[in-house]
């Protein structure tokens, strides 16, 4: 047997490399890259000479499935219950329709579309921006080769939208044109699902609460390229989403060959394709079944922009924007912070801190620091905490207050992620061949010694950057006042903008909902002067808690405190009615009382009665009422919730039926028909209503009873005379 001697040197050294490689308790834990998806898109097809465009985005959104909160705070799973039909275009809200040819930039078409729509909502006015610019000057180059809303969402939050005029549409891949001034940045980009449909009433709620929506479909269903708007289109196949198009209402009474209900959608293949769909004179629209074409994959929408800065500028090491993100190993945390260290050019001012996020955050901390050693973080400059945002995308902070910062003096971002179910909070850029090394890293528990360089260690760069401008900006001041006119189904909403800001226009509204999660705003209003504004607010349910509070955009974004009020009971229906009583008969020209009761007319009332032909009002007996009269009319007014009293009428001589009429009104002029008898009968005396003796004749004391009738009331002088000229003449 052979022996080996070692040194005792020899046996700590290995005894040290094999404790190396035991698992502590005490290790970092180890950062992964999220998966891939898991399709490879194809190259998007040209359909009987129109365009389509779409590429899906190369992360794997599947776990954003439409899980639906409209406000941050708001629980998941708040859906409004949408009306049944549902068009933007009647408002007033969605710009001309546009023609790719046979270009694949309907992925820019879409985008552009969703923004002017935005604008418009927002009360910023009407504008054409550049499809041409967004397919041409995007950092991918996309051009007419297919893209996604991400890389127009990258393109417009570094720079920004620009005219039609500046840089007209041309089908084909040409260069991008650098010299057009930029209109409108994009602050928040809202991802609403993955590559799934979600609910239809998650899909009609986020267009009705933010405006049209941008989505993919497959453009191969049948028909499509043909439709002509007579019928509503429906596909049950199940291929991969190659076009973008913009979803601008629906309707649940389209009728299609699976059954009913259906989305308006406004294509990019001009006006001589589609139909108007219910609207204008228009074309280019087409409606679908809902789910049909697999319709809804990847919808999105902006959710806030600011008028291009030219003072101002972005700091980012993210060229590409979001295409990956990493968490812990196995993706078990949902929480991770990412770190960007950046050196100013110039002297400026930090305004705002934006980032990606891959999944609805639950909470987002953001800090701004002078130093770090690529160990340990020092002297903190600025943060935010405690932001949340209800869907992936691009999300922008502001900051309380512009930060100065100094040329040449590095400045160091940092955000915390903590993401609702999604375990790879923090996004990277891996599609740039060139990486920062040095300047930007991920921690998994935010400590010191924590932090793992991304550039050198995986080649990719974090995705956070700060928006700065060396014009100051204040964001406006606004307050809350109390609702007033409050009724069972209404309310004014008041504010009042004591400040603008930096801004010369401030657009003001209200968000409001049944709790403090909000969840509707209202139409903004643009101010160019301070001062109160208001909003009559309709449609509510009676009875029902309404909290709100007043918001002002200008240079950044403000909110007054939260109100509430709660509206009426639901209004009782009318009380006030009155009847009238009149005897069943009554001889000819002779006088009768008619009684009247009314109530229910609160402070005052009237009542009206319209006598009938031939007879004649004679007076009334009772204080309560004041008289008037007009022919057949006679009017009695009286103070009070309610009156009862007689008037006296002389019969007609007219023999039959005569039916009275009238109404009564309240205080506030209503009218309601007065109930019980409205019809007497004037009867011709018959003397044969006494006995007869055994001959047929009117006895001696029949004609003696008649007299003393008459003087006892009984009848009338008329009638006693008729008895005694029959007993005379028989």
């Amino acid at each position: 047997m052979r022996k080996y001697i070692l040194s005792t040197a020899a046996i700590v050294l290995m005894l040290g490399l094999f404790l190396q490689g035991l698992p502590s308790s005490a290790q970092e834990p180890q950062l992964q890259e999220a998966p891939k998806l898991a399709v490879t898109a194809k190259s998007p097809p040209i359909i009987n000479g129109y365009g389509t465009g779409f590429i899906p985005p190369p992360m794997d959104l599947s776990h954003l499935t439409g899980q639906t909160t409209f406000s941050e705070g708001a629980s998941v799973g708040t859906v409004l219950q949408p009306p049944a039909s549902f068009d933007w275009r009647t408002q007033g809200k969605v710009t001309p329709v546009g023609d790719q040819g046979d270009c694949g930039s309907c992925y820019a078409f879409a985008s552009i579309g969703n923004i002017e729509s935005k604008l418009l909502l927002d009360g910023a006015g009407t504008y054409d921006f550049s499809e041409n610019n967004a397919k041409e000057c995007n950092w991918y180059d996309t051009s007419c080769g297919g893209g996604a809303y991400f890389k127009i969402a990258n393109l417009f939050s570094k720079k920004g939208t620009v005219l039609e005029t500046c840089d007209p549409y041309v089908d084909s891949d040409v260069s991008c044109k650098g010299t057009c001034p930029y209109q409108k940045t994009l602050l928040d980009w809202r991802i609403i699902c993955g590559n799934v449909v979600p609910a239809t009433n998650v899909l009609k709620t986020y267009i009705q609460t933010y405006g049209p929506v941008y989505t993919a479909m497959y453009s191969g269903l049948p028909g499509f390229d043909t439709y002509d708007g007579s019928y509503t289109l429906y596909y049950t196949g199940t291929e991969y989403t190659d076009h973008a198009v913009l979803i601008v209402g629906w309707n649940d009474s389209l009728v299609h060959a699976g059954g009913s209900g259906g989305w308006i959608v406004k294509n990019s293949w001009g006006t001589e394709w589609g139909g108007t769909c219910g609207y204008g004179t228009e074309r280019g629209y087409f409606t679908i079944a809902y789910g049909s074409a697999s319709i809804g994959m990847y919808s999105s929408f902006i959710y806030d922009w600011q008028t291009y800065d030219s003072s101002g500028g972005i700091m980012y090491y993210d060229e590409a924007g979001w295409a990956t993100s990493y968490g812990e190993l196995g993706g078990g945390n949902l929480t991770a912070w990412g770190l960007c260290r950046f050196i100013p050019l110039s002297d400026t001012y930090v305004t705002r801190v934006e980032f990606w996020t891959t999944d609805i955050t639950t909470d987002i901390d953001v800090y701004i620091y002078d130093d770090f050693d690529g160990t340990n973080l020092n002297n903190l400059l600025a943060q935010k905490l405690n932001t949340s945002f209800s869907q992936a995308g691009y999300h922008s902070v502001a900051l309380d207050s512009s930060l100065p910062v100094t040329a040449g003096d590095d400045v160091i971002a940092v955000v915390k992620f903590t993401n609702s179910s999604f375990g790879y909070p923090v996004a990277a850029d891996h599609m740039n061949p060139v990486h920062e090394t040095g300047r930007t890293y991920i921690s998994l528990t935010g400590t010191s010694g924590s932090w793992t360089g991304m550039g050198s260690d995986f080649g990719v760069d974090v995705a956070i950057r700060l928006r700065t401008s060396t014009l100051v900006q204040i964001p406006p001041s606004v307050t809350t006042n109390d609702a007033t006119s409050a009724t069972s189904t209404s309310a004014t909403l008041n504010g009042n903008l004591s400040s603008k800001g930096t801004a010369l226009t401030v657009y003001a509204s209200f968000e409001y909902g049944p709790t403090t999660a909000y969840g509707q705003e209202t139409t903004p209003q643009a101010m160019t002067t301070t001062g109160p504004f208001s909003f009559n607010l309709s449609g509510l349910s009676p009875d029902t808690l309404c909290h709100f509070r007043a918001k002002a955009v200008g240079d950044g974004t403000s909110y007054g405190s939260d109100k509430s009020f709660t509206t009426l009971p639901p209004e009782v229906p009318p009380t006030t009615s009155a009847t009238r009583t009149l005897p069943a008969s009554v001889d000819p020209g002779a006088n009768f009382d008619v009684g009247i009761v009314a109530s229910g007319c609160d402070l005052m009332g009237d009542v009206a009665e319209t006598l009938p032909a031939g007879f004649s009002y004679v007076g009334t007996t009772s204080d309560n009422v004041f008289v008037t009269q007009v022919g057949n009319l006679v009017r009695f007014s009286f103070m009070g919730d309610g009156v009862s009293f007689d008037y006296t009428v002389t019969a007609s001589t007219t023999e039959g039926p005569h039916t009275f009429s009238g109404v009564v009104k309240d205080e506030y002029l209503n009218e309601y028909t007065i109930g019980g008898d409205s019809t007497i009968t004037v009867s011709v005396f018959n003397p044969w209503d006494y006995d007869l003796d055994e001959n047929g004749v009117i006895s001696k004391m029949e004609a003696l009873t008649a007299v003393v009738d008459y003087f006892g009331g009984l009848i009338t002088k008329q009638q006693a005379l008729a008895v005694i000229v029959l007993y005379f003449a028989t």
